[in-house]
């Protein structure tokens, strides 16, 4: 059960950090969505960064937080 709060809470920080780097991506940048993102200054660059990084961490967090509530599953159904 600790193994899944846990993840839920670095989940919830990986989404939260994502979404201040998502809000300062777009006060610093010209563009409009993200297909068409383009990083010119060192603070775009990095909040830019930011947005990627913390999706790819939060994708990583869920695919390992699965096992966790399968085996939990499992016990119960033991």
């Amino acid at each position: 059960m600790i193994y899944l709060v846990v993840t839920l809470v670095l989940l919830i920080t990986a989404i939260s950090a994502g979404g201040v780097s998502f809000r300062n991506w777009r006060e610093l940048s010209r563009g409009e969505n993200l297909v068409n993102a383009e990083a010119r200054g060192r603070e775009e660059y990095m909040a830019l960064i930011g947005v990627f990084v913390s999706f790819t961490l939060g994708i990583g967090i869920i695919w390992l937080g699965i096992p966790l509530a399968m085996i939990d599953l499992c016990v119960r159904a033991r």
